[in-house]
């Protein structure tokens, strides 16, 4: 398939009741939403890293940008055939797993 469009959204969810951790208190979940087309189909994907940097170097505003930025663009009008085939076009971008 090849890949017309794609957005990407990054939410925030608050929570009825705080979620402690080790690392603080949060008050919201953050997620980021990726919605891709080809042609008349579209299908939604969705990431969801902290807020912030604390548990995990990556988090949900950076994978946000990687994605706008670097993937996003990378994959407009181009065909892909699998997800071999969607990681390898992928790869020029190192680490950042939750965008990818």
């Amino acid at each position: 398939m090849i890949l017309d469009r794609i957005e990407v959204f990054h939410v925030r969810m608050p929570l009825v009741y705080p979620f402690r951790t080790a690392f603080g208190n949060n008050h919201s979940i953050d997620s980021v939403l990726v919605r891709v087309w080809s042609g008349d189909h579209w299908g939604w994907g969705e990431s969801s890293p902290w807020g912030a940097p604390a548990y995990s170097p990556e988090y949900s505003a950076g994978a946000f940008l990687v994605i706008r930025d670097f993937l996003a663009p990378g994959l407009i009008n181009r065909e892909v055939l699998s997800g071999e085939d969607l990681q390898s076009h992928l790869s020029p971008v190192k680490g950042n797993y939750f965008a990818k």
